[in-house]
């Protein structure tokens, strides 16, 4: 017989976390124990024939929301209401009172539901009443900790169980009102979240062009390229795709960069090219506009927007907000709308070519009877879509697909996992798969996978967009830009220990316990354990990507993706070790 006990934070110095950790559990209603009183109290319950327990000086009432603002905690399922409430929580009691009347008209209690709802909002974000944004509010300042108060004060004033996940999938003040209505008007305390979106089926409801892009538009004479419009320059693979523009004299590139003015976009993109140990631009060929994704017509004026039209001879649209926590409604501005200003502008500009970066995850988490991927595949084939951020590329790839059939100029381009360049000068440390070979590096131990792994460099990428961008022939068709030569990824472990780090190869299971075991050294993977659950111990499939699009027009010209290969993955590790993520050894010792 075992006894299990769960105990919150003890009021003792700590090596995991410091007093600012410490001060915001108190602030969602966790609060540190006594150690003598947890000692004690241990004997007891080892004596007990119940074996789980949890002792946490908690307020449930604003705790639970904080553990359930994902996903339910079945946990918390055998609390009774009673433990859930702070003390006076009365279901006909607080500001809401009134609109509960039934006596009074829909309209009045309406008001009053917003009135509530709009003051708790304003308090959280510090604002008066009538500055709560009625757009998103998320983009405006409100944050988790805010809407965890929010929904704890709605579900004490209305007696029931506001959610604070409800909340999240929900981003504007309208939204949450109808919300806190709907609890008010059926008082069911499982009030339904919006419809999942992690389905193609569900996401061809958002898949419509607007009115304005219907319309059939007249064939690009395919003139040459020489005025290029960048967005997303100052990403990993964005600044790449600029530097490889560069390469081709004669040609202008205007950059969107978020900034306040000009001055503080341009300065923002010089550090990201120094950040990757690029080379700067020659000036006269580069022009730096200060622009927002999320905002209409990208934040730019009517008076920049001509300019461009009367020169610009291509889009290559290469931005996004990349969140795994946002919701597509979140993202939806920047990532989709976004997309349909350029085809308005392009239209305006005399239908010049757009080339679309997508991503291959729009393609979802394969099925078991996926083993291979047409450029040109149907998108409704897709997986599981499992976060906000693929759900919104989705849709922007479909939509990029629907626009040609009213004669729009489209070419899609979907990179695969691109983490490094080939020699290893750049790297995107914070790529889940670099974090995989450093937490197996700071472990030694790595889990025994059947599994290979794909990984494109960025310099190829970057230099297959370029030049499709340059070829007025390459619109009308996808391209995948992913690696067709994978590595085995016990191949990758081994090339690890040759170049000097011991690492032995056990068991997923094992491997998982010594990743969350407590005296676990390793810090790579600790942010991200969820993720590391479903695509590691949960087990990730690779899938064939064709390419053959992408291969008839770039390797004529000489741009071929280089293989994964140990120099490929010693360039990779030399970078982490250079960049004190790890270890240096002799094979990784860098000038």
């Amino acid at each position: 017989p075992a006894v299990a006990t769960a105990w919150g934070p003890w009021n003792l110095p700590s090596e995991l976390f410091g007093d600012d950790v410490m001060d915001f559990l108190v602030s969602v209603g966790l609060f540190p124990l006594d150690p003598q009183m947890a000692v004690e109290l241990l004997d007891r319950l080892a004596a007990t024939n119940q074996p789980r327990w949890v002792v946490a000086d908690a307020d449930w009432s604003k705790y639970i929301d904080v553990m359930e603002a994902r996903r339910p905690r079945p946990l918390f399922a055998e609390f009774s209401s009673e433990e859930k409430q702070s003390p006076g929580t009365s279901a006909q009691s607080g500001a809401l009172a009134s609109a509960m009347d039934t006596s009074l008209g829909v309209d009045e209690r309406r008001a009053q539901i917003e009135s509530y709802v709009r003051a708790l909002t304003a308090r959280s974000m510090g604002v008066a009443n009538d500055d709560v944004p009625e757009s998103d509010l998320y983009s405006s300042g409100m944050d988790s900790l805010m809407v965890m108060e929010i929904a704890a004060d709605c579900s004490r004033a209305t007696g029931t169980k506001v959610q604070a996940r409800d909340l999240f999938e929900r981003s504007n003040l309208t939204e949450w009102v109808n919300l806190v209505a709907s609890h008010i008007e059926v008082g069911d305390t499982q009030v339904a979240s919006k419809t999942s979106l992690d389905s193609p089926a569900a996401l061809i409801e958002h898949s419509s062009l607007p009115e304005d892009l219907q319309t059939e538009v007249i064939s690009h004479s395919g003139g040459p390229i020489k005025h290029v419009f960048l967005t997303g320059a100052t990403g990993f693979l964005g600044v790449h795709i600029l530097m490889a523009l560069m390469t081709t004299p004669g040609v202008h590139i205007t950059c969107l960069v978020r900034g306040q003015n000009r001055e503080a976009a341009h300065a923002r993109l010089l550090n990201a090219i120094a950040q990757h140990h690029l080379p700067v631009p020659a000036v006269d060929r580069l022009t730096v506009l200060a622009g927002d994704l999320s905002a209409p017509n990208m934040g730019l004026t009517e008076y920049e927007w001509s300019a461009l039209e009367d020169d610009v001879d291509a889009f290559v649209h290469n931005g996004a907000a990349v969140n795994f926590i946002h919701t597509f409604e979140q993202l939806r501005a920047t990532n989709v709308d976004s997309l349909m200003d350029v085809f308005r502008h392009a239209r305006a500009a005399g239908n010049v070519p757009v080339h679309y970066v997508s991503t291959y995850g729009v393609w979802g988490l394969p099925s078991e009877d996926m083993v291979s991927l047409r450029e040109d595949a149907n998108l409704q084939t897709a997986g599981r879509l499992v976060t906000g951020y693929t759900q919104t590329k989705w849709v922007s790839d479909h939509l990029a697909r629907e626009s040609r059939g009213t004669g729009q100029q489209v070419a899609i381009h979907r990179p695969g996992r691109v983490v490094c360049d080939v020699e290893g000068r750049t790297v995107m440390a914070g790529h889940f798969t670099a974090r995989v070979l450093q937490g197996c590096i700071e472990l030694g131990y790595a889990p025994h996978l059947d599994f290979e792994l794909e990984i494109t460099p960025v310099d190829y990428v970057a230099a297959a967009i370029a030049a499709l961008t340059l070829n007025p022939a390459s619109v009308g068709l996808d391209y995948h830009l992913i690696n067709s030569q994978r590595m085995a990824f016990s191949e990758v472990i081994a090339c690890l220990n040759q170049i000097g780090y011991p690492i032995e190869t056990v068991p997923r299971m094992e491997w998982w316990n010594r990743l969350i075991a407590p005296e676990s050294s390793t810090q790579a993977l600790n942010a991200i354990l969820p993720t590391v659950q479903t695509l590691i111990i949960d087990g990730e499939r690779a899938i064939d990507y064709d390419d053959s699009n992408a291969r008839k027009i770039l390797h004529p010209m000489g741009i071929d993706c280089p293989p994964l290969d140990d120099q490929l993955i010693r360039a990779l590790v030399t970078h982490l070790a250079n960049s004190g993520l790890i270890p240096v050894t002799d094979a990784t010792l860098s000038t």
